[in-house]
């Protein structure tokens, strides 16, 4: 398979909405990776745009970020494509789901993240999509920023205004459709150092609805709290980086980066040893052992006194008789003895010393000296999920290569201005906007343009209320066809006014579709209307 000047190897992954192949540049026989995205650059326009934004990627030129080598459009099929140095190791996703992280290197690889996303915004370039997948670890330690501009270009050909991007990593202006500078990229990265020190995500839910919703309003819990051997610099670091107004979070990745090495600095705190006597046994134990050392210190005179009366030694015998006396002429010798040399010689040798064992300590500090890679990108795909086999595969490639990508129309009426209304694909934020923009639309419905690949996706419908909670979703499955009109028509209605209640309803008309038989609204008539009572 030939794509322009290279010559496709094999395919390394797919996902939702872009394809990797391994591939040999024909005139200098270099080995890169090609990741094709979803065709829809017909527009004269949109292609002069995306050429230029290209440009722009294209001279970025990092360490710590993967080299985009070239960039071009498949004249067949419009579908354009990226060529990015081959890097050969793993995501930071996969490192992440194989093994704990230590402190110090999630220290070091946030610093050095930080420090190229400070390189990038300075270029003026946004990375938009910053999570583990899109992070690489090359065979030298190293982490490397990958696909650079894929989502500012996913959002261009979705022609809807919003970007996409992994709920779990999104920022708040991400998910609202406001615009984003820098600070958004640290927000994500925020989320990384967080998962790396604690092992989990500060934001989790089993719906992607509910995740976004915590994004906007929930408090997450200090990673100390999840890992006491964190020092209490880091909760700061991790705060701010989360700080849902952009204003409050750091400036630039330069600063974070000064932030992150000086807590690297510092000595690790290790874990405090809980008591294994609860705390009153211990007192009580005390207490007893201080009323057995006194009555000890009153029993031992007692029982000197007892014995010094009852064990007094006989009196001397008299002498009845005189005793006889030596003879007058007899010497009196004084004799002296040599106690070293008169004692015995001692021959036998002296027992062997017995080993001394000790058992090495169980809290050891560990240094960890993070290794300063020199390496290039890796080779996986941080979207790709490869098929069981390399046939089916190819076969999977082909067909999305041969297959355009298929516009549908995002239609939206609202008898309400307060909210913002959201829509996913396969899990996938494809579309936000408030429904402030909608009301102003009033003489005709409010309508938007995003691409999606043929055949069937899970799509679903969230309603966020003013404050950004969760006012009501619905679900279903959708048919996208060539031909078809292809229409997701959404309504936010105001229920009639009943005991000076009233509820706003959202009805959703999925494109050539049923609802999702396991949703519990609207799977009858492909709508639902999930109601709140609200002060008039």
């Amino acid at each position: 398979m030939q794509l322009g000047r290279y010559e496709i190897l094999e395919a390394i992954g797919l996902g939702a909405s872009s394809t990797v192949f391994k591939a040999r540049d024909t005139l200098i026989g270099r080995i890169v990776a090609i990741k094709t995205l979803q065709s829809g650059l017909n527009d004269p326009a949109w292609r002069e745009r995306f050429m230029a934004e290209a440009r722009i990627v294209g001279q970025l030129s990092h360490p710590r970020i993967v080299k985009l080598h070239d960039v071009g459009i498949d004249e067949t099929s419009g579908a354009p494509y990226l060529v990015m140095e081959n890097v050969v190791g793993q995501t930071l996703e996969q490192h992440i789901a194989a093994r704990k992280t230590e402190p110090q290197q999630a220290y070091g690889w946030g610093a050095a993240l930080a420090r190229a996303l400070a390189y990038a915004h300075e270029q003026g370039i946004v990375h938009g999509d910053v999570k583990p997948a899109n992070i690489m670890i090359n065979q030298d330690g190293r982490v490397m920023l990958t696909d650079f501009g894929i989502a500012r270009f996913s959002a261009h050909i979705s022609q809807n205004g919003g970007l996409r991007g992994t709920p779990a990593y999104l920022s708040p202006e991400q998910i609202e459709g406001k615009p984003t500078d820098g600070r958004s990229d640290l927000f994500s990265l925020g989320i990384i150092l967080y998962q790396l020190a604690t092992g989990q995500r500060p934001f989790q839910s089993d719906s992607v609805q509910a995740v976004c919703a915590q994004i906007l309003k929930a408090t997450i819990t200090p990673p100390t709290k999840v890992n006491p051997t964190l020092p209490r610099a880091f909760d700061a670091i991790v705060a701010r980086c989360l700080a849902r107004n952009p204003e409050d979070r750091y400036a630039n990745g330069e600063i974070l980066s000064t932030a992150l090495e000086a807590v690297a600095r510092e000595p690790q705190v290790l874990p405090r040893r809980r008591p294994t006597i609860d705390r009153s046994i211990r007192t009580t134990l005390g207490y007893a052992g201080a009323a057995g050392m006194l009555l000890l210190a009153l029993f031992v005179p007692m029982a000197a006194g007892f014995y010094r009366h009852n064990l007094q030694l006989p009196p001397a015998p008299v002498a009845m008789y005189p005793a006889p006396r030596p003879p007058a002429d007899l010497p009196l010798w004084r004799e002296t003895q040599d106690i070293s040399a008169s004692a015995p010689e001692m021959t036998a040798p002296l027992p062997p010393p017995r080993p001394v064992r000790s058992k090495p300590a169980r809290n050891t500090k560990r240094r960890l000296e993070a290794r300063e890679p020199n390496a290039t990108v890796a080779q996986a795909s941080p979207e790709a999920t490869p098929p069981s086999s390399v046939p089916e595969l190819a076969e999977q490639q082909a067909s999305s290569a041969r297959a355009a990508g298929i516009p549908m129309t995002i239609e939206i009426s609202a008898q309400s201005s307060d909210g913002t209304v959201a829509v996913f694909a396969d899990h996938q934020l494809v579309f936000s906007t408030p429904l402030a923009s909608v009301a102003e639309a009033a003489a005709e419905p409010f309508r938007a343009v995003c691409t999606l690949f043929p055949g069937q996706h899970h799509l679903s419908v969230a309603l966020y209320k003013a404050d950004n909670s969760l006012r009501a979703e619905k679900q279903g499955l959708a048919e996208l066809q060539h031909g078809n009109m292809n229409l997701l028509a959404i309504r936010v209605v105001k229920h009639s006014k009943i005991l000076l209640l009233r509820g706003t309803g959202l009805e959703v008309t999925w494109p050539t579709g049923s609802a999702d038989p396991q949703s519990e609204r609207g799977a009858k008539n492909f709508s639902a209307q999930v109601a709140e009572v609200e002060p008039q």
